[in-house]
């Protein structure tokens, strides 16, 4: 049961029906004081009574809706907060048509069952480092005692001995997290993603540490405070009254999110940012949902620098995860995606548009590319770097502060604020080339590690699959990959898609056969499938 009839009419002023228009949310409200119809529910538009909720199926209520009887039997249900409607259409009725039907779409406040307290737990790492880069470790292990009780904090810094760009926890000794007076006293050692979320913005924690252990490191605790779903209530039911999505969709995104150790304050932003999708384009879940690791934040990133404006250019090997990247963060931001494929031919008319024929003649048609930029959608070039650099170029006025550009034969077309750009590229593959400088300089460069936890991976997607065999499939992920490193073969082998679908039919056919069809009969190249499939012939024996 989604939609109902909004009957509109004496009730409401001239001024709220002038006002009414698809999408417009209105609040439905119980009326137990009405007499004549026990079911009656209100409609209330800003604490203005627009009318109410259809009862007669025969007489008012529309083809393909439900009556007010059925609704308010579940308004009246202990899980349901509130109910929200949004209009679709209208349709006169009555007398000389004086009076209103709108259809609409029904949106419920559910009653949060989740718990609202923190979770919070103590976490037990492990310090060290050269001594000669956190100076400070050294009377850390000699007297652990005097640094009990809060002088010990962690924040994420860039000080770390490979001079990695990417922020590590370290600990240092302060009474406060200023420069002046604190002195480091070590990194955590293979920091867990949660540390890393929570230190998130610039925080510090204390840092409590418990013993020596060997090989100059020391261990200690901290205590976390992990978000939970009610943080994010207010913010979700947000959403549900202005008619983005239903509490089921918006809470499967935020638990997602959670469990991608996303910070608190850029769940936050996403939910408060969110808007309507009104591009006409589905917004798609990928079945594939991408999964941040505790070596990276690829997802965190690229939700902070989409919700601060910037357009993106995902850097890796096939196989990374780029365009599963790009889907997860636009259905998790409510935006849908226009995909197009780069490669050497393409030319102004694949990108922009250009004539096309129907029965009434020849006209103008805008690409799907430009089209989804208008309407505030999200766009993606893949193999960016295999585009001519004069159709690159053509990129430049959309992703500056511009965001326009002159369409020959269209006219003038204006980015919508909301819209954003992605590019994908590997790099030294045959067919690609060098970015020019000044197309590179206009997207926020992320590289993606080949950090794919592909055990975890078919577990989340194949939950049903067998243990070992999940880990001899790992093993055959590694041989690949190195097959690749080494130039043995080509990248063409890399198919996570291809393990998917091997373990979700060997639930009906031999493990052997179905990695042999669908990982090692993937690559085009004759070598190539030779090579996998003897992979496969050795780790699955017949």
């Amino acid at each position: 049961m989604r939609n109902i009839t909004i009957l509109v009419g004496f009730e409401a002023s001239e001024a709220v029906i002038n006002s009414l228009a698809p999408g417009t949310m209105v609040e439905l409200r119980r009326e137990p004081t009405n007499l004549t119809d026990p079911c009656a529910i209100q409609a209330f538009l800003d604490g203005n009574l627009v009318g109410y909720v259809a009862a007669d199926p025969k007489k008012t209520v529309l083809k393909g809706t439900s009556s007010n009887a059925s609704v308010a039997k579940q308004m009246d249900r202990e899980e349901v907060a509130g109910c929200w409607a949004k209009l679709i259409a209208a349709y006169p009725y009555g007398e000389n048509n004086q009076r209103m039907r709108w259809e609409a779409e029904l949106y419920w406040l559910p009653v949060w069952t989740d718990k609202e307290e923190k979770d919070g737990g103590t976490m037990t790492l492990k310090i060290g480092g050269s001594r000669v880069t956190y100076g400070e470790i050294i009377n850390v292990l000699g007297d652990i005692d005097a640094y009990k009780g809060g002088k010990l904090l962690v924040r994420l810094d860039d000080l770390s001995p490979s001079g990695g760009s990417k922020p590590m926890p370290i600990v240092w000794v302060a009474a406060t997290m200023n420069e002046r007076g604190a002195s480091p006293a070590g990194m955590v050692v293979d920091p867990p993603k949660e540390l890393s979320a929570a230190l998130a913005g610039g925080k510090t924690l204390p840092v409590e540490p418990t013993k020596v252990l060997g090989g100059g490191n020391y261990e200690a605790t901290v205590s976390l405070e992990t978000s939970t779903l009610g943080d994010f209530h207010q913010d979700m039911e947000e959403v549900i009254k202005k008619g983005i999505m239903q509490a089921r969709d918006i809470k499967e995104r935020v638990n997602y999110m959670l469990g991608q150790s996303v910070p608190a304050n850029l769940i936050h932003g996403v939910l408060q940012s969110m808007k309507r999708n009104e591009t006409g384009t589905k917004v798609v879940r990928p079945r594939q949902l991408f999964l941040q690791t505790a070596e990276d934040d690829y997802l965190t990133r690229c939700l902070g620098y989409h919700l601060a404006g910037k357009n993106i250019r995902l850097v890796g090997e096939k196989g990374a995860g780029k365009n599963t990247l790009v889907y997860t963060v636009c259905w998790v931001m409510n935006k849908a995606l226009a995909r197009v494929q780069g490669n050497s031919d393409m030319d102004k008319i694949d990108l922009l548009g250009g004539q096309a024929l129907d029965e009434h003649g020849t006209h103008f048609e805008l690409s799907s590319f430009v089209e989804m930029l208008m309407k505030g959608g999200d766009v993606v070039l893949d193999e960016i770097n295999s585009v001519k650099p004069e159709i690159a170029i053509i990129l430049h006025s959309l992703a500056d502060d511009a965001r326009s550009i002159e369409v020959p034969g269209y006219g003038f077309v204006e980015m919508h604020p909301d819209a954003r750009i992605w590019a994908t590229m590997n790099e030294d593959y045959v067919g690609t080339g060098m970015l020019n400088s000044a197309t590179a300089d206009r997207f926020v460069p992320i590289f993606l590690d080949d950090q794919m936890d592909l055990g975890k991976l078919l577990k989340e997607m194949v939950p049903d699959a067998d243990s070992k065999v999940v880990d001899s499939c790992v093993t055959l992920y590694g041989k690949l990959r190195k097959a690749v490193h080494d130039g043995k073969c080509s990248s063409d082998v890399i198919t996570t898609r291809g393990f998917i679908d091997a373990l979700e039919a060997a639930k009906w056919l031999p493990v052997r056969t179905a990695l042999l069809d669908n990982v090692g009969s993937r690559p085009q190249d004759r070598d190539d499938r030779n090579a996998v499939c003897g992979y496969i012939r050795e780790l699955f024996p017949a």
